[in-house]
């Protein structure tokens, strides 16, 4: 999302702030209980988790995702396919791998470190996942696209390109019922 690779950093690190901060409170509430103060120390916490979380998703998460599903995908597969699965696996590797810090944090590189990480990515993915895709991204695009609106510099790109999307569309629709018969 966004014009530029400035406006795209914007989106991504409004994104990873939200959800570091409901996360955070989320998880302070579980270990400590659900009380007024998760909101006082999740402040105190965010911003060294905001800069692990963002410098990971940049540095780490992105490129194995992107590099693994370059490798999975052939050049057959259709551009909305990898518009689906590089986001979802970006938002899966973030959970897993933000869950692994969290461990650490909580108990060290001890021996309880593995059921640690084990509850906390269970907990973690089936919380942070549909939050994400129902809750945060759908409010921060909404935010975002008033703060960026989009700008069409070529129309006649632009249509190009939907109507592009809409022929993968029904190609695909088409091979699904031809499989399906």
């Amino acid at each position: 999302m966004g014009n530029n690779k400035k406006e795209n950093f914007i989106f991504i690190s409004m994104i990873c702030g939200t959800m570091v901060f409901i996360m955070t409170c989320f998880n302070i509430g579980l270990r400590e209980g659900f009380s007024i103060d998760i909101f006082s120390h999740a402040v105190k916490k965010f911003i060294p988790v905001f800069a692990i979380a963002l410098a990971s998703n940049f540095l780490m998460v992105r490129k194995i995702v992107i590099g693994v599903i370059n490798k999975l995908l052939t050049s057959e597969d259709s551009a909305k396919k990898k518009k689906i699965l590089i986001p979802f696996f970006i938002r899966f590797g973030m959970s897993l791998w933000m869950s692994f810090i969290g461990a650490v944090s909580v108990v060290g590189f001890g021996p309880d470190l593995p059921i640690a990480y084990g509850i906390g990515a269970i907990r973690s993915l089936s919380v942070s996942l549909p939050l994400n895709y129902l809750i945060v991204t759908p409010l921060i695009k909404k935010i975002f696209v008033k703060i960026f609106p989009p700008i069409v510099e070529n129309i006649e790109e632009a249509v190009e390109e939907v109507i592009e999307n809409i022929e993968e569309d029904l190609q695909e629709r088409s091979l699904r019922k031809k499989q399906l018969n």
